[in-house]
This record gives C-alpha cells, structure tokens and sequence, in this order.
C-alpha cells in the first residue's frame, strides 16, 4: 500500500469579538521554505466571533438553525475556498472594530472582499469599507509604484468604491503607458464576479492614443 504524507496544518487565531462565543474557520496552502526544501501546509485561520452578528445574514442563520450543525457542539463553522485576509476585514467591520489608519493589504484581498460581498449578500457600498479602501490606496501608494498591471488591477475597484482621484490616477498611467485598448485586470486566483458595471469585455478605455473614452 502507498504510503501518503499528511500536509502539516499551523493554526493562527484571530480575535475579533471580545465576548464570541463562535469561531469562523478559513483554510489556506501556504509555502515555506526554498528550493528542494520548499513544502506546502495548511494555515487554518480561527476568526473568534459572535453568534448574533453573523445571524443578521441569512446565510450563517440557515446554518445556524440546521439541526445537523447543532448537533455537533462544536461551536465552530469551517467556510471553504475563501481568502482568509478577505474575511478578517469583513468579520472586523461586522463586529465593529475596523481599522481604517493604516491599513495594508494585496490587491487580491480588495478583489475577494467584494466577491464575499455578493457571495454572503455584505454591503459592499457601505461607508465603513468605502473608507478602509481610501486608506488602504494611500498606504498602497506609501510603498509601491504604479506599473501597467497594477493600474489595470486597480481600475475596478477604485471605480467600486468611487475613489475618483485613485481611478483617475490609474486611468492616466494606462493612456500614456499601455498601447491598444485599456482593459481591466482580475488578480491571479480571484473568483469572477458579477461586476455592477456595464464595461463590454472588461474594456475601459478606448484606443491608448491620449484620448479617454469612458
């Protein structure tokens, strides 16, 4: 018989209501170490949370009332295939406790926030994450600059969350930098999501010859 070998599991807690009595479980592979020696594991993410909050969604109530889950006492719910980072904004900003200074995060996680936002029917027009966005954009642009494929990454998003100066920043740099139509990009393993706007085949702007065409 084949012998396998079990992917080793780390596990980081993540403390979100001071009185939970839940705990939201998100997995995720993780890589470490180099070369030959580079293996994968699984970080399980332990996000402490109130029961109440999460029933304000219909999604965690229909889960929360199955008899099969209240069955197990475990007090705990393992959600699947979800961006951990994703979740941890949203878990702080349905609990109230969002750090909206200096916030920094990939620009996948801004992506996936707004793929949990219509996957579990959140708010992504709230105030609150409009905010924590602004701030994470000048955070983002303390520590990096601007190419071709992180302005095409931006675009939505900052059309999102009505960042004007942001997408208009980004805008600029493609007309002058990016030959041919500007489309917008999805980061690498980001789910598809149902855009709300009405941009035909992710395109943009029109021809790149310093003229926008929005």
């Amino acid at each position: 018989m084949a012998s396998t070998t079990e992917i080793p599991m780390e596990h980081e807690r993540h403390h979100i209501a001071p009185e939970h009595d839940l705990i939201i479980i998100v997995k995720e592979t993780k890589l470490h170490g180099e070369g030959r020696d580079r293996e994968h594991f699984i970080l399980v993410h332990e996000f402490e949370v109130a029961a109440t909050v999460m029933r304000e969604y219909r999604y965690f109530n229909v889960i929360f009332d199955n008899k099969q889950w209240a069955d197990t006492g475990k007090g705990s719910y393992e959600i699947k295939g979800d961006d951990p980072a994703a979740w941890e904004v949203w878990l702080q900003l349905l609990h109230g406790c969002l750090d909206t200074t200096e916030v920094e995060a990939k620009i996948s996680t801004i992506w996936n926030l707004l793929v949990l936002a219509v996957k579990y029917n959140f708010d992504g027009h709230c105030p609150e994450l409009r905010k924590w966005f602004f701030a994470w954009y000048e955070t983002f642009c303390k520590h990096k600059t601007l190419n071709q494929l992180v302005c095409r990454e931006l675009l939505y998003p900052c059309y999102f969350f009505d960042h004007a100066v942001a997408f208009a920043t980004v805008t600029e740099f493609l007309v002058y930098n990016m030959n041919g139509h500007i489309e917008e990009h999805m980061p690498d393993g980001v789910e598809s999501i149902q855009k709300e706007h009405h941009m035909a085949n992710n395109r943009v702007i029109g021809e790149s010859n310093h003229h926008t065409h929005l």
